[in-house]
C-alpha cells in the first residue's frame, strides 16, 4: 500500500509541470464584444432605453465620446459601479448632485433591459484572451 503523501506529491508535480508548459501567444481579439456576436433582444430594448434616456449626455455605444465631458460613457460605468447595483437607482429615480443630470425613473422592465444592455457593452464582461485589452478593464478613470 502506498502512502497518501505520494499521491499528493505526484499530483503537485504534475500541476507544476503543466504550469511550465509553453502557452500559446495571446489572441489579438479585442476585449470588446464581437459585432458578429448575437445580441439578446433585451439588450436591443435596453439600447433603446439608453438612446431615449441617456444619449443626450452619455456615449451609449462601444466607441465614441460622450456629448458632455463629465458624463462617462455607459461602457465605462462598470469602473464606477457594479452594474446590478444600478437597478435600485434606476427604479427609484436617478438623482445626482449636479444640475446637468436630469432626474428620471424607469419601469422595472426598462431597468431589466437597460442592465442587460449595460452588461453587453461592458468590455470586461466579455471573454477575451487579449491581455492588453483586459488590462484596460482595470485602468483608473
Amino acid at each position: 500500500m502506498r502512502h497518501p503523501g505520494f499521491f499528493i506529491a505526484a499530483l503537485a508535480t504534475f500541476v507544476l509541470a503543466a504550469g511550465c508548459a509553453e502557452r500559446p501567444a495571446p489572441s489579438t481579439a479585442s476585449a470588446l464584444p464581437s459585432e458578429a456576436a448575437p445580441i439578446p433582444p433585451e439588450a436591443k430594448l435596453g439600447r433603446i432605453v439608453a438612446e431615449q434616456q441617456c444619449s443626450r449626455c452619455h456615449a451609449i455605444d462601444l466607441t465614441g465620446a460622450s456629448a458632455i465631458a463629465e458624463a462617462p460613457p455607459l461602457r465605462d460605468l462598470y469602473k464606477r459601479y457594479a452594474i446590478e447595483d444600478l437597478r435600485g437607482a434606476f427604479v427609484r429615480g436617478i438623482e445626482v448632485a449636479h444640475a446637468r443630470m436630469p432626474a428620471f425613473r424607469l419601469s422595472p422592465r426598462d431597468v431589466d433591459n437597460l442592465l442587460v444592455y449595460l452588461r453587453s457593452i461592458d468590455p470586461c464582461a466579455q471573454p477575451s484572451t487579449d491581455e492588453e485589452a483586459m488590462a484596460r478593464c482595470f485602468e483608473p478613470l
